[in-house]
This record gives structure tokens, C-alpha cells and sequence, in this order.
């Protein structure tokens, strides 16, 4: 009797326990949705950032999914373990293989999309790996035609440069050879009229005195006239040259400057590539991470949904277990009671088991995020490799221009000096940009040693900047020693005219004499 009248309040009891599990698992399914929500919302804030910076919104996107997926994994575990810890009476065999089944799947699920993830991956290294090459490739081919056509451009320079000397040394040789000439030609004809006046002195002799310095006077005033036409001639063919030094040196620099901007112009081509090559990089991530947000949340949408298919059996099955307890008696009330306790052994083990499983999940999805982080790591080097080796490539042509515009700003008469100066560093650079593309078109996999041997290649181009200051100084001496033999030259050849012009006056001054004593002579005879 007192069972049986025990047996009303145990059904009650079992009714108000199936009753808590209710809410309880519809309390827990209202916390599984806020935290997806949350976890969405979190995951959208951290697709947003990865917009500012490629290489640190990665690593930090990957670090706050990684903390986010651990932060909604844990309260939702935790929760889940209170729900079975504290409602566990009521679970039956069933629910262990029913967990098994769905922790097996959830582990296949997880496979599938690591082995996704690699692949994507893998073809995006891969891609990035072809336009790396590709982008070499046009590097190459533009440094190639920016070398040719500045040896081009050089060459003709110094050509023009070279003819226009030549064309002025020969115009002031035959000039000075024009004078000379006509100074030998007035010294003749000088000479002849002398000897005239010679013969002719006996008749008129004062007359002819006067008559013979007056065309001294005329021929020195005209050997004079002659001198100075020559020197103002010699001022319109220097000037005349330095004008066309002048108009080479326009030409040089805005040949220069039509290469800066060409130069300028593919480089900004370059770099719209590489930020074109960025944008589809991260659209790519940004899709793989939306399209794992929503294998997570398919995932524990179908946990959810497993759990209260799992709790529904279970009062389902507490509820036929009750029937049956009032319906049989005394003997299946104590088959219950027992029942009822191997229930509750086996509720207190299935959290433990529980517990070991989201722990091996857990451990598998940190290994996951680990090695997405060095993949992150891995490609955030050779980017910063690849935007080094850009900032290296932009400095030493700014370095160039500037070594150019030194070299373009000598003066007219220094030309020859610069167009060599300029000729031989467009040489040295050429080959160490061919150099670097040389190093640059061996393969993606060799940025790595790249950014190494680029090192040595700056202190190899420090040693030739060197090397090749101290040949245009031994150039630079070498022209102005020509410099200096022509000017001593030009001194010569002018000592030579004015000694000519000295002995000239010197002969006619003794003639003068000679005729002042021969007139004085004649006087004092004829007085006598």
C-alpha cells in the first residue's frame, strides 16, 4: 500500500522532471542562437577590418575567429554539461550513441573543410605565384627597353656632341690658317712697297717718307681691323657653339625627363596590378571565411536540432516508462527504480564522455587555427618581401635621376665630360637593374633568398658607384688637360701673330731711321 500510494507522486515527479528538461533544453537551444548571432555579428566586424591591411587584418581576423569560436564554443559546451549534469536522470542509452553519431559528424565535417581550406590555398598561392611571374617577366622586358633605348639616346648624343666639336676646331684652324695667310700676304706686299720707296728716294724723298708712313698707318690699321675681325668671329663661332651645347642639353633633359615618366608611368601600372592582385586576394579570403561561417553554423544548427529530436525521444520515453510504472504494480516499480538508477550512472558518465570529445574538437580546431596562422605568417613575408624589394627597385631610380640631373647640370663647356659621365653610369645601372631582374624571374619560392642576396647587390652597386666616381675623375682630368693644351695652343698661335706684328713694326721702325739718317746726311751735304 505505501508503494502504491508512492507510485502517483513518482509519476508526478517524473512529469515535473520532464517538464524542467523541457525548458531547460528550450532555454539552452535560445542561448545557441544568441551565440550564433553573436558569433555572426563578431565575424562581420572582422570581415569589415580586413580591409585596412592585408597581412595584419589577416592575422588578426584569423586570432579574433580563432578567440570568437573558442568564446562561443565554451559557454555553449558549459551550458550543455549544466543542462545534462542537472536534468541527466532522464537520459537513456540512446542519447550516448546519438552524441557519438553527431560528434562523428561534426568531426568529417571539420575534415571536409580543412581539406577545402588547404586547397583553396594551395590555388591561391598558386595564382599568386604565376602573377609574380608574370610580373617579373614585364619588369624584365621594360628595364630591357629603357636601357636600349637610353644607350640609343646616348649614343647620338655624343655623336652630334663629337661632330660639333670637330666642326668647331676645324673652323678655327682654317681660320687662324686664313689669317696667317693674309698676314704673310700683307708682310709681302709690305715688303715689295718698302723697296720701292727704296729706289724711288732719291727724287722726292720727303714726299715719299710721308707717303710710305701713311701706308704703315694704313696697313697697321688694317692688320689691326683684320685681328679684330678675327676675334669677333672666333667670339660667334664660341658662342654659336655654346648655344648648340645649350640646345643638346635641352634636348638630353627632356629626353630624361620623357623617360622619367615613362619609367614613372609603368611603375604606377605595376603597382595597380599588385593592388589589384591584393583586392582579389582578400575577396577570396573573405568568401572562404563566409563560406566556413556557414558550414559552422549549419553545424551547430544541426546540433541544436539533434538535441531536441534527442529530447523530445526522451520524454517520449519517460512518459511511456511512467504508464507503464502504473499499469504494472510492485514489481515493475522496483524494475523502474533500478532502471531509474542505471539511468542516472550512465547520465553522471555521458558529461565526462562529452566533456573528452568538444576537448579533442577543441584541440583540433586550435591545431586548424595554427596552421592558418603560419600560412598567414608565411604569405605576409613574402608580401613584405616583395613591397621591399619595390621600395629598393623606386630608390635606386630616384638615385639614378639624381645622378643623372647632377650630371646633365655641368656647363657647355664641360658636355663632352657629362655626356661620358652619364653614359657610363646609364651602363652600370643597366646592369644591376638586369641584375636584379635576373634574380627577380627565378621563381616566387626564391623571394626569400632574393631579399638576401639584394644586400650584396646594394653594397656590389655602392663599390661600382665608387669604382666609377674615380674613372670620371680620372675622365674629368683627362679633359681638362685637353682643355688646357688647347688653350695653350690658342696662347701660342696668338704669341706667334703678335711676335709677326712685333718685327713688322720693329722693321718698319728701322727704316724710318735709316731714312731719317740718309735725309740728314743729304742736308748736311748740300748745306756744305
Amino acid at each position: 500500500q505505501a508503494q502504491s500510494a508512492a507510485l502517483p507522486a513518482l509519476v508526478d515527479r517524473l512529469q515535473a522532471m520532464t517538464s524542467a528538461f523541457e525548458q531547460h533544453s528550450t532555454a539552452a537551444n535560445e542561448r545557441l542562437l544568441t551565440g550564433q548571432s553573436d558569433f555572426l555579428t563578431h565575424s562581420q566586424a572582422l570581415q569589415e577590418r580586413l580591409a585596412v591591411s592585408l597581412q595584419q587584418s589577416l592575422r588578426e581576423g584569423a586570432e579574433a575567429s580563432a578567440a570568437a569560436i573558442a568564446g562561443a564554443l565554451q559557454p555553449m559546451a558549459e551550458t550543455t554539461l549544466a543542462g545534462l549534469a542537472n536534468h541527466g536522470q532522464a537520459l537513456h542509452a540512446r542519447v550516448e550513441s546519438a552524441v557519438q553519431q553527431q560528434l562523428a559528424g561534426l568531426s568529417e565535417g571539420f575534415e571536409r573543410s580543412r581539406v577545402s581550406t588547404e586547397a583553396s590555398w594551395a590555388r591561391i598561392i598558386a595564382e599568386q605565384t604565376q602573377a609574380q611571374q608574370a610580373l617579373v617577366a614585364d619588369l624584365r622586358q621594360h628595364l630591357q627597353a629603357f636601357s636600349e633605348g637610353q644607350g640609343a639616346q646616348a649614343e647620338t648624343v655624343l655623336a652630334r656632341i663629337g661632330e660639333r666639336l670637330q666642326a668647331d676646331a676645324a673652323g678655327n684652324t682654317n681660320a687662324w690658317r686664313a689669317a696667317a695667310e693674309q698676314q704673310q700676304a700683307v708682310n709681302a706686299a709690305l715688303v715689295e712697297r718698302q723697296q720701292q720707296a727704296l729706289q724711288a728716294v732719291g727724287a722726292q724723298l720727303g714726299t715719299q717718307a710721308q707717303a710710305l708712313l701713311q701706308a704703315l698707318d694704313e696697313r697697321h690699321a688694317a692688320g689691326q681691323s683684320l685681328l679684330q675681325d678675327h676675334e669677333a668671329q672666333r667670339s660667334q663661332d664660341w658662342q654659336a657653339a655654346q648655344a648648340a651645347a645649350a640646345s643638346a642639353h635641352a634636348e638630353l633633359q627632356a629626353g630624361l625627363d620623357a623617360r622619367e615618366q615613362q619609367r614613372q608611368a609603368r611603375w604606377d601600372a605595376v603597382a595597380a596590378e599588385l593592388q589589384q592582385a591584393h583586392v582579389a586576394l582578400q575577396t577570396q579570403l573573405q568568401a572562404g571565411d563566409a563560406q566556413r561561417l556557414q558550414q559552422w553554423s549549419a553545424a551547430l544548427d544541426a546540433i541544436a536540432q539533434g538535441l531536441a529530436e534527442r529530447q523530445q525521444q526522451v520524454c517520449e520515453t519517460l512518459a511511456s516508462t511512467a504508464q507503464q510504472i502504473g499499469e504494472n504494480g510492485r514489481e515493475q516499480a522496483s524494475a523502474t527504480l533500478a532502471e531509474v538508477s542505471t539511468l542516472l550512472q550512465t547520465a553522471a558518465d555521458a558529461p565526462k564522455a562529452a566533456a573528452e570529445v568538444i576537448n579533442e574538437l577543441r584541440s583540433t580546431l586550435s591545431e586548424s587555427l595554427v596552421r592558418d596562422n603560419k600560412m598567414l605568417e608565411e604569405r605576409g613575408h613574402l608580401l613584405a618581401t616583395v613591397q621591399t624589394l619595390l621600395e629598393a627597385i623606386n630608390h635606386a631610380s630616384h638615385e639614378q635621376r639624381s645622378a643623372v640631373d647632377a650630371l646633365v647640370g655641368g656647363s657647355a663647356e664641360l658636355l663632352e665630360r657629362v655626356g661620358s659621365r652619364f653614359t657610363d653610369h646609364i651602363a652600370a645601372e643597366t646592369g644591376k637593374l638586369d641584375g636584379i631582374a635576373e634574380h627577380l624571374s627565378g621563381s616566387a619560392a626564391d623571394v626569400g633568398q632574393l631579399a638576401g642576396t639584394f644586400g650584396a647587390a646594394v653594397e656590389q652597386f655602392g663599390a661600382a658607384s665608387t669604382e666609377l666616381s674615380g674613372r670620371l675623375e680620372q675622365i674629368g682630368g683627362a679633359l681638362d688637360a685637353s682643355l688646357a693644351r688647347s688653350d695653350e695652343q690658342l696662347a701660342y698661335y696668338v704669341a706667334q701673330a703678335r711676335e709677326v706684328v712685333d718685327l713688322s713694326l720693329l722693321s718698319q721702325k728701322q727704316v724710318m731711321e735709316e731714312l731719317q739718317q740718309l735725309a740728314t746726311r743729304r742736308g748736311k751735304a748740300g748745306s756744305a
